[in-house]
């Protein structure tokens, strides 16, 4: 009886023992399984507590702009202005044949003055310095502003021969030879307003040499012209430039904020 007792308390532990070892342990795909639904699981839940908004913020912003200065700018302008004027005579001298006409070009006192009288008896530089005492003469051009419309005389005299045109019209031709006092003409001339172009011509056979010119109102004989100059001047003038400048703006920004 007593043996019977152990021997059947030894089978029952030997089944219960066998029963423990063929049974399934859990498998490590089932783990698995079991802690990716976990993390899931921890995701959903972050996800779920992410919030987004628009924050407003100060941000500053470049730009440019045009602005208007001042700036003083130098220029030049021609500018009239009156200049005084006064009859002046071009005188140019040549040598004179036997046949009462010029030869050659010399040189010699080259102007002469609105009016005047000349005598080379004696001038140690010859008649008009040319160094010519005889067959010497000369051609000489001028001009006249009449101011007011009306007659004017003319006086010319010389030794030996002289002649007068005005606007290339011949007025007074004592072309010959004779004494200084014998040769003194006078004429009156209509001219009307306005500039007239003179010349006189003049030669010396020999000895005595003297010429003269004279009108009866010298008014003619002066005026005012007129100039043009250069003038520098300035001016204040308006110019745009290009400033750099920073302005601030309000904008939103997106935020995301996760608890």
């Amino acid at each position: 009886m007593k043996k019977i007792g152990l021997s059947a308390i030894l089978i029952v532990a030997i089944v219960l023992i066998s029963g423990c070892t063929q049974s399934n342990p859990p498998t490590s795909e089932m783990i698995s399984t079991d802690s990716g639904k976990s993390q899931e699981a921890g995701l959903q839940q972050k996800q779920d507590t992410c919030i987004t908004y628009q924050e407003p913020h100060i941000v500053s912003v470049p730009y440019t702009t045009e602005e208007p200065y001042q700036e003083n700018e130098y220029y030049t302008e021609r500018e009239p202005y009156k200049i005084p004027k006064q009859t002046k005579w071009d005188v140019k001298w040549y040598t004179f044949t036997g046949n009462l006409e010029f030869g050659g070009e010399v040189d010699g006192d080259n102007n002469f003055t609105a009016t005047f009288l000349y005598d080379w008896t004696g001038n140690p530089g010859g008649v008009g310095n040319t160094g010519y005492k005889e067959f010497i003469g000369f051609r000489a051009d001028a001009e006249i502003n009449v101011k007011v419309a009306g007659v004017y005389i003319f006086t010319i005299g010389s030794d030996d021969g002289s002649r007068l045109s005005i606007d290339g019209s011949l007025i007074i031709d004592n072309w010959r030879d004779g004494a200084y006092d014998a040769s003194v003409k006078n004429i009156d001339v209509a001219l009307s307003q306005g500039k007239h172009r003179l010349q006189m011509e003049y030669y010396n056979h020999w000895k005595n040499p003297k010429v003269s010119f004279k009108v009866s109102d010298s008014s003619i004989l002066s005026w005012e012209g007129v100039g043009y100059r250069d003038v520098q001047k300035i001016r204040t003038v308006i110019k745009t430039r290009s400033v750099p400048k920073i302005r601030e703006e309000i904008k939103n920004q997106t935020i995301t904020k996760c608890s």
